[in-house]
């Protein structure tokens, strides 16, 4: 279904240039009008937003996963709770050092 889907999707991105290829006389020609260049460029940016915001959700949803939603049968050891506050102090620290 991946490689099915990625097939898919890269024809999808890629019609609006062979929509712009014209063949004459065994050689191919681009259309290039005014417009094209700045659709082309909204179509590329479209697509980063689309997948940024399909990452953002997928990465919230582990999140919540893993963070927020707690499981009263699954309660962390002693040690594992002071691991954790120790590894997120020491991230806070390196995130506040470098800015």
């Amino acid at each position: 279904m991946i490689i099915l889907g990625s097939w898919i999707f890269s024809l999808i991105v890629h019609i609006p240039l062979f929509l712009a290829l014209n063949v004459k006389d065994n050689s191919s020609v681009w259309m290039v009008e005014e417009w094209m260049p700045k659709a082309y460029s909204l179509y590329w940016s479209a697509i980063v937003v689309v997948a940024m915001a399909i990452i953002g959700g997928l990465f919230s949803r582990i999140v919540y996963t893993l963070r927020l939603k707690r499981d009263p049968e699954n309660q962390l050891t002693f040690q594992q709770r002071v691991s954790i506050k120790q590894r997120s102090s020491i991230c806070e620290h390196f995130s506040f050092s470098q800015s």
